[in-house]
């Protein structure tokens, strides 16, 4: 019964509003520092060094 009243709450919940420009220019900056953390360092991590227990 709990759960179908959340549900209910929630349905009936107004949506909240995002800023499209803002979300896009951080996902940017997500992707620049992975980016950049993948050529720094995990480049050189080799796929043995993954494998090996």
């Amino acid at each position: 019964m709990e759960a179908l009243i959340c549900t209910q709450n929630w349905l009936r919940s107004k949506g909240k509003s995002i800023d499209l420009q803002a979300s896009m220019e951080e996902i940017e900056q997500y992707d620049n520092i992975d980016a950049e953390l993948f050529e720094g360092g995990l480049s050189s991590i080799s796929l043995e060094d993954c494998t090996s227990s």
